[in-house]
């Protein structure tokens, strides 16, 4: 029983009741006065604020409850103070009985939504360990066997985790070998046949089967990029089987048209930034369509989304490979000078100069006729320019060491991928060399933009005809003239070496030599030790390679090295340890850059 003053007119006299409540009702009034008055303030509501209101009327309602719960509770409490909490108490059943009817009646949509999210989530957060995300692409599976799209992740993550094969069975059971399926997986099906050199089955019939996969992609999904992408480049490789011009060959190339007209048809994507060039030229090759057209419309488009979008190096490098197929050289330098200046990451203006290097290297190749003096001096110094932007392509070393070979092959192409080189076809020009006048390359340090890169040029020349001491001479003025001289004189012998061997003499004393000018440079003892290990002498490359090691703890390649050092000396504990180390390297990586040391450490002889 609640009492109250009213209901008895002597209770309120009692002097000993006053005495024991007294501490209550010292603050009983404030508390009263606190919750009772109306101390809100009037605001005219703007329409956000009426849009944020409605959002936020659930949670108000349930402000609503605790205030009824307060209001409702103090001595002076009355019926209206009750009926205020009602709305929340019913919104708050309606609220909680919505979200139990949904358990009760879906509770395979709540399991396959919360798996989905997390396997999204250690996709993309733990790219570095993929078998958490393997556990749930195969919870997907479980709740949902028959989805195609749940079977397409589980694929994926085996892929991840190195299970191939048993992604490979997994993704046939939803792309078949005889009919259209999901178009996703014939693409991956695709890669994997092209990729897969251990199976049993010769290129061609790997490369039978890759274009099978993805003509069963084009033909559910005619509008999908990677499969016409992916088609277009396996035409492009069965056309190098036939002979150029010939019937065969253009019938196959303007079927890569076909896939990639497709691609440039379509949204812009990284793809479509790639797949625009190439059909250029593909277009220029056959003398159909309008190429030059195709090309000025692009440069203008990717323009005005490269000023707003400065940071997507792609964009920079497809207009560059634009102005390169239209021999607009200098249109293609005031790109990348505008695209350094937009651009604000030290990482990105890095790429923009290597991206200069290639216009450089391009430019060199439409000097061909090395009688002529003049187009010997402009692609020498072409390639003189683009190695001082780029002194890390392994193709323009390949170009220069056509100067001083002691016989001329043909010269390589840019050999860029198609991120960055407009054509992967080698123009199959054939330099001939031995009609330029041995005095030229020693003319051409007067007036080159880098003289210090003829003079390591002219060193190992010498050298590799005996004049060691000759040889020292011009490294050590190109040591004085030029700031990259010991990464340049070591490319140098390391292409050579790997790329050209037959070609120069003397390589050891090269090397050695390098050793004892530069040797504040450990490169080069992994150069010499690499060296060593492909003449047999394992042991003494195995000395080199520590070595190098110790000095160039985050070298990979290094690891990679001692790897095989290790397994041809029977040391498989220590092999082991190399490829922990290596293991251990690679997973400090982020998953693109990851994937690509693998690739480039998979390239290394």
């Amino acid at each position: 029983m609640i009492f109250r003053q009213s209901d008895d007119d002597g209770f309120g006299d009692s002097s000993v009741w006053r005495r024991l409540t007294s501490p209550f009702r010292s603050v009983a009034g404030s508390i009263a006065e606190l919750f009772g008055h109306d101390d809100s303030i009037y605001v005219e509501r703007s329409l956000v604020s009426r849009v944020i209101g409605f959002l936020t009327f659930p949670f108000r309602l349930l402000w609503g409850f605790l205030v009824f719960m307060v209001q409702a509770w103090p001595q002076s409490r009355s019926g209206f103070a009750f009926l205020r909490g009602v709305p929340a108490i019913l919104g708050l059943m309606v609220f909680f009985g919505g979200l139990l009817t949904a358990d009760l009646l879906f509770p395979e949509a709540k399991r396959i939504g919360s798996t989905t999210g997390y396997l999204s989530y250690h996709l993309a957060n733990s790219p570095e360990f993929p078998e958490y995300s393997l556990i749930f692409a195969k919870k997907l599976v479980e709740l949902n066997p028959d989805n195609p799209e749940y079977l397409y992740q589980l694929g994926l993550t085996l892929d991840r985790v190195g299970e191939r094969v048993k992604a490979r069975d997994v993704m046939s059971s939803i792309a078949f070998d005889d009919r259209p399926g999901f178009p996703l997986a014939h693409v991956w099906l695709s890669e994997y046949y092209v990729r897969s050199a251990a199976l049993e089955m010769s290129p061609e019939e790997r490369e039978t089967q890759a274009r099978k996969h993805l003509g069963f992609a084009v033909e559910v999904a005619p509008e999908n990029q990677s499969a016409n992408f992916e088609l277009a480049q396996l035409y492009l490789a069965q056309a190098n089987r036939y002979e150029k011009g010939s019937d065969e060959y253009n019938s196959v190339l303007r079927s890569a048209i076909k896939c990639l007209t497709t691609v440039a048809d379509g949204e812009t994507t990284g793809l479509r930034l790639r797949a625009v060039p190439k059909l250029a030229e593909l277009e220029m090759e056959l003398g159909i369509n309008d190429p030059d057209r195709r090309l000025d419309n692009e440069i203008i488009y990717l323009q005005s989304l490269a000023r707003k979008r400065p940071e997507i190096f792609e964009i920079w490098v497809a207009i560059v490979n634009c102005a390169i197929l239209r021999k607009d050289y200098q249109q293609a330098a005031d790109i990348v000078t505008e695209g350094i200046r937009l651009i604000e990451e030290d990482d990105s203006k890095r790429n923009m100069l290597e991206l200069a290097s290639l216009i450089y290297v391009e430019k060199s190749d439409d000097f061909t006729d090395m009688s002529d003096r003049n187009q010997y001096a402009f692609r020498l110094n072409s390639l003189c320019q683009a190695i001082g932007l780029n002194p890390t392509n392994r193709i323009i070393y390949l170009k220069l060491l056509d100067f001083i070979a002691e016989k001329s092959p043909p010269a390589a192409s840019s050999g860029q991928n198609d991120e960055t080189k407009p054509s992967d076809q080698a123009s199959g020009t054939v330099l001939d060399f031995s009609v330029s006048d041995a005095l030229w390359l020693g003319d051409s340090i007067v007036g080159s933009p880098v003289p210090g890169v003829i003079h390591a040029l002219l060193g190992m020349r010498e050298i590799s005809k005996g004049n060691v001491r000759e040889g020292e001479k011009h490294w050590r003025i190109a040591e004085k003239q030029y700031g990259r001289t010991q990464l340049i004189v070591n490319n140098l012998i390391d292409v050579a070496a790997k790329e050209r061997p037959n070609e120069f003499s003397n390589m050891l004393d090269m090397i050695t030599l390098g050793i004892e000018l530069f040797p504040d440079q450990p490169v080069f003892y992994q150069t010499r030790g690499v060296y060593l290990m492909k003449q047999g002498k394992t042991e003494d490359a195995l000395k080199d390679l520590l070595y190098a090691s110790q000095e160039m703890p985050n070298m990979l390649s290094l690891h990679k090295y001692l790897i095989e050092c290790y397994e041809k000396l029977g040391q498989p504990d220590r092999a082991l340890e190399q490829k922990k180390l290596l293991e251990e390297s690679l997973t400090l990586l982020d998953a693109d850059e990851r994937r690509r040391m693998k690739a480039s450490l998979e390239r290394l002889d």
